[in-house]
């Protein structure tokens, strides 16, 4: 009876002799669209969406007022978000062909509502159903109406870098791979920006399984973007400039990880000697070295078993040089737990840290880490697991964490102890 109401309405020409007005007749019809889309039967669901769709494109155009439009979308939306995150294919694939009907609608695309509610920062709490419905449907806007310079769209490269970087950290690997997809969109556009969202683009940043992948694209944009000033920054930092050019050549810095080895351009032995120049020589790329051949890059294990999948494996769960945060699960080197608590993690906002003891600890303990023994006066830092004074040099942590002097708190004890009797006993199999 309210389909054939709201057809009828918007057929009838428009005049000053109705009984009702249009923004009367929107609000009735919005009060009860939004209960029948908490509906649990789903032909009054169906039947709700089909009608909102109607309603937005056809019924409010030139009769609703603009505030009563935004009221109306304030009220259905959140509903329809809800519904996106539904378990059941077509309730989900029905409020999200729904919310991007009304993202198209002139009427509503004006009012900036939809875009502003969908690029509202993700958090590890955020249910990865809702979360992957609203990155694709992000990504969706993304591709029908574009990237805007307007601060109050929701879609400038800002915010939708923030979206993205938020994304990145979430818990589900399927949010974190459409994720990644926009923050791929907006680097094309602002690549600055994205840049400034994500960690410094060096061999420790790109050990992080999380960010390898993404640089890899950003640096594919780059070389179809600016090849030549690509070329050359790429040799600075292979450390291939020739020795003939000192100025050049103190900038450079070697590859510390083995999966950049292959992404890096290297001068051959007779263009450097024929040119000074970087950008005249021939490239080639690096044979890789054999014995570097499925190992670990950051305890340095050597298996059979660790091919691309073994390793992640034993990134995620054995690797004694690597941890888990506890709050959103990132796998982070032991070393650098404390910065990824203070500056990266989620929940950052949670620790604070100690100048006495330059340890990290959560706000709700700090009084009582003040008051414990632990706290003790020292002028360099200390591991964030046992709160041992730690010696910067890498021998001191690989000892510390894959020695014989084990760390007493390492999460990862039981598998470097297993390890140790595997090289005792050779027979026992591996477990990576």
């Amino acid at each position: 009876a309210l389909q054939a109401y709201v057809r009828n309405a918007c057929l009838k020409p428009m005049d000053n002799t109705e009984v009702h007005s249009p923004n009367k007749v929107a609000r009735a019809a919005i009060f009860l669209l939004h209960r029948a889309l908490r509906d649990k039967v789903f032909i009054v669901y169906s039947t709700a969406a089909e009608i909102i769709r109607y309603f937005f494109c056809d019924f409010v155009c030139g009769r609703v007022t603009t505030p009563e439009i935004s009221r109306s979308v304030d009220r259905l939306l959140p509903e329809l978000l809800s519904k996106s995150g539904d378990t059941t294919p077509r309730i989900h694939n029905m409020a999200v062909h729904t919310i991007l009907t009304l993202a198209d609608c002139k009427e509503v695309r004006s009012l900036n509502i939809i875009p502003v509610h969908l690029t509202r920062v993700l958090t590890s709490s955020t249910h990865p159903r809702l979360a992957l419905s609203r990155l694709e449907m992000v990504e969706q806007l993304i591709i029908n109406h574009g990237i805007s310079t307007d601060k109050q769209s929701g879609m400038t490269c800002r915010v939708l870098s923030e979206l993205g970087a938020s994304g990145l950290h979430h818990p589900a690997e399927a949010v974190r791979k459409v994720a990644e997809k926009i923050l791929i969109q907006v680097y094309k556009v602002n690549p600055r920006i994205v840049r400034k969202q994500l960690p410094p683009d060096d061999d420790i940043t790109r050990r992080n399984l999380l960010y390898r992948q993404l640089m890899q694209e950003f640096d594919k944009i780059d070389l179809d973007h600016k090849p030549e000033t690509f070329t050359k920054s790429k040799l600075v930092r292979s450390g291939s400039v020739s020795s003939a050019n000192p100025a050049t050549s103190s900038l450079t810095r070697p590859s510390a990880s083995v999966e950049n080895t292959s992404n890096l351009m290297i001068t051959s032995p007779e263009s450097q000697t024929a040119s000074s120049s970087p950008s005249s020589g021939e490239f080639c790329t690096p044979a890789l070295d054999e014995s570097c051949d499925k190992q670990c890059i950051f305890c340095m294990d050597r298996s059979e078993f660790f091919t691309e999948e073994g390793l992640n494996i034993h990134y995620w769960k054995r690797c004694p040089m690597l941890t888990r945060c506890q709050h959103c699960q990132e796998v982070v080197e032991v070393s650098s737990l404390n910065q990824h608590l203070l500056c990266v993690c989620d929940f950052r906002k949670l620790y604070k840290k100690c100048e006495v003891c330059m340890n990290v600890i959560l706000k709700e303990n700090f009084e009582d880490h003040r008051k414990s023994t632990v706290c003790q006066e020292t002028s360099c830092s200390r591991c964030p697991l046992c709160f041992v004074e730690v010696d910067k040099s890498e021998d001191w942590w690989h000892e510390h964490l894959n020695g014989a002097l084990l760390c007493s708190m390492h999460p990862r004890r039981k598998y470097v102890k297993s390890k140790s009797l595997r090289t005792k006993s050779p027979d026992l199999p591996e477990f990576y």
